[in-house]
C-alpha cells in the first residue's frame, strides 16, 4: 500500500495505491472522479466570482441611472446633471442622460415662458375689453404678441373698437345733424 500526495489546480490530492491488483483500478477511478469533481467546483467558484463581479459592474450603475432619473421626475427638477462616473458604454448613457436632461429643462423653461407670455398676453386683452365696456373705446392692443391665436384674438379686440368709434362719431354726427334740422342745440 502507498500513500501519494499530489497537487492540481492548487488542490491537494491524496492518491492511495493498493498496487495492481483488482483494488488498484477502483483507487485510480476514485481519484479521476475526486479530480473531475474538483476541478467542476473549481470552475463554478471561478464562474460565481465573475458573474458577481459583472453584476455589480452593470447593476450599481443602473441603479444610479434609476435613481437619477427616478428623482428628477418626481421632483420635476431637471436642472441637476447626473455625475459621470463611468467609463465605456454606461459612462456614454450617462453623458447621453444629461444632453436629455439639459433639453427638457431648456424646454421646460421655454414652455414657462411661452405660457407667462400668453397669461399676460390675454390679461392685457380681457383689460382692454373691460375698458371698451366701460366707453373707453379708443383702447387698442398693440400687436407685440408672439402666439398667433393671441395676437388674432387682440387684432379682434382692435378692430371692435375701431368700429365702436366709428358707430359712435357716426352717431354724434346723426345726431348734430338731427339737432341742427330741428334747432335743438341753438
Amino acid at each position: 500500500m502507498h500513500w501519494t500526495i499530489t497537487r492540481k489546480l492548487g488542490i491537494s490530492i491524496v492518491l492511495l495505491s493498493l498496487g495492481t491488483g483488482a483494488l488498484g483500478g477502483v483507487a485510480i477511478a476514485t481519484n479521476q472522479r475526486v479530480l473531475i469533481l474538483a476541478m467542476f467546483l473549481a470552475i463554478a467558484a471561478v464562474a460565481l466570482a465573475v458573474a458577481r463581479l459583472l453584476s455589480k459592474s452593470i447593476i450599481a450603475p443602473l441603479r444610479n441611472l434609476h435613481h437619477f432619473i427616478t428623482e428628477a421626475t418626481q421632483k420635476k427638477d431637471f436642472s441637476k446633471a447626473l455625475q459621470v462616473k463611468n467609463k465605456g458604454e454606461f459612462g456614454l448613457l450617462e453623458e447621453d442622460i444629461n444632453v436629455m436632461v439639459s433639453e427638457v429643462n431648456r424646454l421646460m423653461s421655454e414652455l414657462h415662458e411661452t405660457n407667462m407670455g400668453f397669461i399676460v398676453g390675454l390679461s392685457e386683452c380681457l383689460e382692454s375689453l373691460k375698458r371698451i365696456d366701460k366707453g373707453q373705446s379708443a383702447v387698442r392692443i398693440p400687436e407685440k404678441f408672439k402666439d398667433e391665436s393671441l395676437q388674432k384674438l387682440a387684432n379682434v379686440i382692435n378692430h371692435i373698437a375701431e368700429n365702436i368709434d366709428h358707430c359712435a362719431d357716426q352717431s354724434q354726427e346723426w345726431l348734430m345733424g338731427i339737432s341742427e334740422h330741428y334747432n335743438v342745440l341753438a
